[in-house]
């Protein structure tokens, strides 16, 4: 897809208040960031990496409903980071590598299954994940399936190729509706 014309997102903002210093880090092939890119174990990238500081505040791209806070979204020993499953009209977002204990609502609490948000609130912040990861991970899934967002015996998708994301079959690449809420942001 060359631009996104969807009227569902055509209003989205970019997840954080800046573009990151190493400029369009989802786009980043050589570093493996983007969506599709072979991971060391036997599976692919399903998503992308927007490169931050640690701890820089992730924003709401746009309105939405919690569909799960889930911990220990990182599988990695010795690196903890959180992920929020957002209903974001028909798509749903997965928001991943957030800082521990700091993905909090409006009122400073832990989110829960049916906190709403708006556009461009601080949803959590970003995690760290080892000495140079440390991002937002970007899931975008259509919303037209049910259940987890991680399966490991997937192998069927929908609106990708491929068949090695460990996903469920909804997923999309989130690649150009990145662009779409970067360029909405005026970046």
């Amino acid at each position: 897809m060359a631009d996104v014309a969807d009227p569902f997102c055509a209003n989205w903002t970019f997840p954080f208040a800046t573009l990151p210093r190493e400029g369009r880090t989802w786009l980043q092939t050589a570093r493996r960031r983007t969506f599709g890119a072979f991971r060391a174990s036997d599976r692919d990238h399903a998503g992308v990496d927007i490169i931050q500081p640690v701890t820089t505040p992730v924003l709401a791209i746009s309105a939405g409903t919690v569909l799960k806070f889930q911990r220990n979204f990182t599988d990695k020993k010795n690196f903890e980071t959180d992920a929020l499953w957002v209903d974001h009209d028909t798509y749903v977002i997965r928001y991943g590598e957030l800082r521990p204990g700091q993905s909090r609502n409006g009122s400073g609490k832990t989110w829960k299954v049916g906190d709403t948000m708006e556009q461009g609130q601080v949803i959590g912040q970003v995690g760290y994940v080892a000495r140079d990861s440390q991002m937002l991970h970007f899931e975008m899934y259509w919303g037209d399936s049910t259940g987890n967002l991680s399966d490991r015996t997937n192998k069927i998708y929908k609106y990708v190729s491929g068949n090695k994301y460990q996903r469920r079959s909804d997923l999309l690449d989130p690649t150009e509706y990145v662009n779409l809420m970067a360029r909405n942001s005026g970046f």
